[in-house]
Formats: C-alpha cells, sequence, structure tokens
C-alpha cells in the first residue's frame, strides 16, 4: 500500500490515476474541441478493439486450461489403470498445450492492462516510423 499526502494508505493505482487524470484535464484546455473530439473516438475505437480481444483470448486461455487439465486427467487414468497407448500424440500434444497457454496467457496480461498495451503500441509506432524514415534517408 502507499501513503498519500495526508498519510492515508491509498491503492498503488490511485496516484497513477490521479496523475493522469491532471494530464488529462491540462490538455483537454490546451486542444480546440474539434480536435479533442476526433481524436477521442480514435482512442475510444482502440480501447474497444483492446477490451475485445481481451475476453476473447481470456476465453481461449480458458479453454487451454481445461485441455491441459483433460490431458492430465487422461495421463493419470491411464497410469493408474496400467494401459499402455499411442505414447506420440500424447508427447507433443502437452508441451504445445503448454506454449498455447504461456502465449494466451502473455496475451490477456498485455491486453487486460491499458498502461501495457498502450506503452507496447506507442514503442510498436515508433519502431515502424524509424524504420520508415531510415529507408527513406537512406535511398
Amino acid at each position: 500500500m502507499i501513503k498519500n499526502e495526508k498519510g492515508e494508505k491509498v491503492d498503488a493505482t490511485e496516484p497513477l490515476n490521479n496523475f493522469i487524470d491532471k494530464a488529462e484535464s491540462g490538455i483537454s484546455e490546451m486542444v480546440p474541441e474539434n480536435v479533442s473530439a476526433s481524436v477521442s473516438s480514435g482512442f475510444t475505437a482502440v480501447d474497444n478493439f483492446r477490451e475485445e480481444t481481451s475476453v476473447k483470448v481470456d476465453n481461449t486461455k480458458d479453454r487451454a486450461k481445461e485441455e491441459l487439465n483433460q490431458i492430465k486427467a487422461e495421463e493419470e487414468k491411464g497410469f493408474l489403470s496400467g494401459e499402455e497407448k499411442n505414447k506420440n500424440e500424447d508427447v507433443v500434444k502437452k508441451p504445445i498445450t503448454y506454449i498455447k497457454l504461456f502465449l494466451f496467457t502473455a496475451l490477456s496480461f498485455i491486453f487486460g492492462n491499458k498502461i501495457i498495451f498502450y506503452g507496447l503500441l506507442i514503442l510498436i509506432v515508433f519502431y515502424i516510423l524509424r524504420l520508415g524514415y531510415r529507408t527513406i534517408r537512406n535511398r
């Protein structure tokens, strides 16, 4: 927990949200209304995409967890009953399911957090613009 100016305990994200709100209000005073409306609609579309993708990735991650639990249950069932079955399929299926679970967990983390999502988006746009600039400059 973090303490605010008054010494009260607050959530760790509260000071960051207060800072963002102050910056947003300062910027909104400087930017004309017509520019503000078009930029706001653009960010709303991106944020809606982020939220929808987050829900889809979470659902896919949950399916991967269920699939992994099913594989583990089948292994335990086969081990306890002493049955030998085709191991080649199981040998490949389990690691692939772990990889899927890892990737979808990482994507869920990225799309579920606004700060990380927009930070990565800004970083990707920066690298694309830098690549374009270097390509044009080195003709």
